[in-house]
């Protein structure tokens, strides 16, 4: 079994982040949404969403799909929201660089299709998404759809 140990640069950028990331959103939801103090297993939540930014290198697809599963995942539970996105951001980033924009590219679609799927059979409490982007992706469907009717 080969252990894949990362690398300090990405140690470093992905700590920074993370504090970041957590920190203006524990500071959006005082100022807010009158929250003085989120659970800790909700403030885990936010950091975890930052821990696979350590392997961005060595395993740039996992650490991507990883973070946004747990990001997204966050933003669909209903607490309050903040910057985190900026995590799987940096590792799609990192992913185009070091596995070309085709694979980020079917990566990025993945997690859009796996979000909307999330809101259409779930319900979007934290008000994720707008309705008008559900829109796009139905009509799309139905464009689709009258196209093999016609062929």
């Amino acid at each position: 079994m080969r252990i894949l140990r990362p690398r300090l640069p990405d140690v470093v950028s992905a700590t920074i982040l993370t504090f970041f990331a957590t920190g203006i959103t524990l500071g959006y939801a005082h100022s807010h949404d009158n929250v003085h103090r989120l659970p800790y297993a909700v403030l885990l939540w936010l950091v975890a969403g930052g821990v696979p930014l350590v392997w961005r290198g060595r395993a740039p697809l996992t650490a991507y799909l990883v973070s946004a599963a747990i990001v997204f995942g966050y933003f669909l539970s209903g607490y309050p929201a903040g910057p985190t996105a900026i995590l799987p951001t940096v590792a799609l980033v990192s992913l185009v660089f070091l596995r070309g924009p085709v694979v980020a590219g079917w990566a990025a679609l993945a997690t859009v299709v796996a979000v909307i799927t999330a809101v259409q059979v779930a319900g979007d409490p934290a008000g994720v998404l707008d309705p008008r982007q559900l829109t796009i992706v139905r009509s799309e469907e139905h464009t689709s759809e009258l196209q093999s009717h016609h062929d």
